[in-house]
């Protein structure tokens, strides 16, 4: 660990780490149809942060990751990850997403036509990640892949 010249800490990422992170990310990306850069960035809409969270926990359900150790990676500070992790526990328990309404944020048109059950998103998520991790020596692109591509 050391300081940049902007005072705030960098912190050295394996190659393992790095592959997480952004296998995760392209997936929550490809289901969402929102830019990486929006996911991993600092903007508040309530359908970034709900992609934001399922990219957090997608890497912690993969690795076993800290929250500090996450924290660090996705440029947060651990409470953050604490606090989705809690958020995602609640959401699996009432099962629906926070923005059900008609223009909740400039993201909810990612969301449009799509199921708006939280769990069976989740779960949706899930697998196309292990069949990421499965398919990702054969070359084959997933389905989240395949959809993304139907909607260019």
């Amino acid at each position: 660990m050391s300081k940049a010249k902007n005072g705030r800490y960098v912190f050295k990422i394996t190659e393992p780490e790095k592959e997480i992170l952004d296998r995760a990310l392209e997936i929550v990306h490809l289901w969402s149809g929102i830019p990486k850069a929006e996911i991993a960035g600092r903007r508040r809409f309530q359908a970034l942060i709900d992609s934001r969270h399922f990219w957090w926990m997608l890497c912690l359900r993969s690795h076993p990751f800290t929250l500090e150790r996450l924290g660090e990676l996705v440029d947060r500070d651990h409470g953050s990850i604490v606090h989705a992790k809690g958020r995602h526990s609640d959401m699996m328990e009432v099962g629906q997403f926070t923005y059900e309404r008609e223009g909740a944020g400039c993201w909810a048109k990612g969301f449009e036509g799509r199921n708006r059950n939280f769990k069976a998103n989740w779960e949706y998520v899930c697998r196309e990640y292990d069949k990421a991790l499965a398919t990702e020596q054969k070359g084959t692109p997933t389905h989240a892949e395949e959809h993304a591509n139907s909607l260019v």
